[in-house]
């Protein structure tokens, strides 16, 4: 155990001397030493369930579990957005037709597409009267 019978000395905060300051790391770390023995102590003779035991209850696990679902299905659906959001695009851009004015559903697309297919014939038929 460290003799508490000395008093730190006031270091100067710039160009503390070598020694000196060395003497009061010293005397710093003396003073640490106990906490951390006494913690390897601690950890080496408890059992480990009792060193950093976890309390969980039911109703935190509920929580976590229907959390995660949440996200989940969150993640899903942000995906499955994202993948119709592509598809308008794409569609769109093939027909010159601007994003903004395209409603968003799932069925969307395949209008899109039989847009497309009257428009090609359309265009056919122009061709073949002129």
């Amino acid at each position: 155990m460290v003799s508490l019978s000395w008093r730190a000395n006031d270091l100067p905060a710039v160009d503390a001397h070598h020694d000196l300051l060395a003497q009061e790391q010293k005397r710093v770390a003396e003073h640490n030493r106990y906490a951390r023995d006494l913690y390897h102590v601690v950890r080496n003779t408890l059992p480990a369930p009792m060193f950093r035991g976890q309390l969980l209850d039911q109703k935190g696990l509920r929580f976590g579990r229907e959390s995660a679902r949440q996200m989940e299905k969150l993640s899903a659906d942000r995906k499955s957005r994202e993948q119709l959001d592509r598809s308008i695009s794409i569609r769109a851009r093939k027909m010159n037709i601007s994003v903004l004015s395209i409603k968003r559903t799932p069925t969307t697309p395949e209008g899109l597409d039989e847009l497309a297919a009257v428009e090609a014939k359309v265009d056919k038929k122009i061709e073949g009267s002129k």
